[in-house]
């Protein structure tokens, strides 16, 4: 499976979950909020987050097995355990949660079940990105794993990460933010020529003009700063 073809079953899961997540949450726009109902809420469509992990999760054992070809035999892919019922009723009350007054107390809005398709749609790519970049970290056949974004501009956060280049890194320590577009790109040995290279290396680039213009200190929150100003019209 190509990293075109993988992207377009992706964006394909995407949208029927997305579609999905808000046709079952639609009968509670309207009711107050509250963390009973964020259970019932979780329980009406967690099943079809987890469908989506699972179509995207073998979808990532395919890329895999794509990037290593006949080169010696596949490792088996792990079982991830970081999403089950308790930590989408946690994703759903975020959603629905007061900013100010940090409360569940609300009229549940067209909004908020935005939100949480966006959440669920988070949770699916996190099956994916989560088995590729397992597979990055066991398998000694690859230089790492690549952090591109297929729909740039990215934002300062994630252009400071793309600079990273490849690199092998623990699946639960990968940083992809709600909305987050970037996909993970297995990158063998000596392979220099890999889908989204030039994309690093502009990254690459931009990072160094940040270090410089933060005074050599590398803080994130001081990159992030620097990159808004370098680049205003590419940093959204």
């Amino acid at each position: 499976m190509t990293a075109r073809s993988a992207r377009k079953a992706r964006n394909k899961v995407s949208q029927t979950l997305t579609k999905r997540v808000i046709q079952l949450l639609v009968p509670y726009v309207g009711r107050t909020g509250s963390a009973e109902l964020a259970a019932e809420m979780a329980k009406r469509s967690v099943s079809s987050v987890r469908g989506a992990r699972s179509t995207l999760a073998m979808s990532a054992n395919r890329q895999y097995r794509e990037a290593i070809g006949s080169d010696g035999k596949p490792f088996k892919p792990v079982v991830l355990n970081r999403f089950d019922d308790k930590v989408w009723i946690q994703s759903i009350e975020k959603a629905l949660r007061d900013p100010e007054t940090d409360s569940l107390d609300v009229t549940i809005t067209t909004d908020h079940l935005d939100e949480i398709s966006r959440k669920a749609d988070h949770w699916a790519r996190d099956a994916e990105r989560g088995t590729l970049i397992d597979f990055a970290m066991r398998d000694p056949r690859f230089e790492g794993w690549a952090r591109i974004d297929p729909e740039p501009p990215s934002c300062p956060f994630c252009t400071v990460l793309i600079s990273i280049g490849p690199k092998r890194s623990d699946p639960n320590q990968a940083h992809f933010h709600i909305g987050d577009t970037c996909e993970v790109q297995l990158v063998l040995k000596g392979q220099e020529d890999y889908p989204g290279a030039e994309q690093v290396a502009e990254a690459q680039a931009k990072y160094e003009k940040a270090v410089k213009a933060n005074g050599g200190k590398t803080d994130l929150a001081g990159l992030v700063k620097q990159l808004k100003t370098i680049d205003p019209e590419g940093q959204s």
